[in-house]
């Protein structure tokens, strides 16, 4: 358990994005997340191809990382991926919305539903973890400025559906692209 709170923690973390997002232009931003994700893909091509970064990433994160992230990107590089989609095709205010239902939504719900959770809905997802998911997101929709409810609305069940379904891709990706795309296309509609 106290390696999932530093995890989430440092996902927590991350809400810079979002937030640097409200206050800066989309090429600003863009130009951060670009120098983040280069950075990130450059550690995780030295930590598999080069043993002596390797090893220094191993004895100082590695025991962050889950299983499966040992032989892939981590989960955090895949977050700045999605967070550089999400700023680059979506609207402002969706990519400022969908980054904080994965940031905020997903993290929140993982340690409350770890810590309370009893009652197991699908999977390791529980009730306690999936309520505190909606009610996040909930308030994410009320004060992301430009944000309609509805489409708001639309998004954060789409990202509760992928969360509680999607098992094999990285929720860090899925949650927010998913979502974007469904507000996009109620935004078009």
């Amino acid at each position: 358990m106290r390696n999932e709170i530093k995890r989430k923690l440092i996902h927590i973390l991350s809400i810079i994005f979002p937030a640097a997002y409200l206050l800066r232009t989309k090429q600003d931003v863009l130009f951060i997340l670009g120098i983040a994700v280069i950075f990130a893909i450059s550690v995780e091509l030295g930590r598999f191809f080069c043993v002596k970064f390797a090893k220094i990433f191993d004895k100082t994160v590695g025991h962050l990382l889950r299983f499966h992230e040992k032989q892939k990107f981590t989960s955090a590089t895949n977050l700045l991926l999605s967070f550089y989609v999400s700023t680059l095709i979506f609207s402002k205010p969706v990519a400022v919305s969908v980054m904080l239902f994965v940031v905020l939504c997903d993290a929140l719900s993982a340690l409350v539903g770890k810590k309370w959770g009893n009652t197991v809905l699908y999977g390791n997802k529980t009730l306690e973890g999936s309520a505190v998911f909606l009610l996040s997101g909930l308030i994410i929709i009320l004060i992301v400025p430009g944000l309609d409810f509805l489409t708001g609305l639309f998004g954060l069940v789409a990202a509760f559906v992928v969360d509680l379904f999607v098992v094999n891709i990285d929720d860090n990706i899925t949650i927010p692209i998913v979502s974007g795309v469904v507000m996009q296309i109620v935004l078009f509609l």
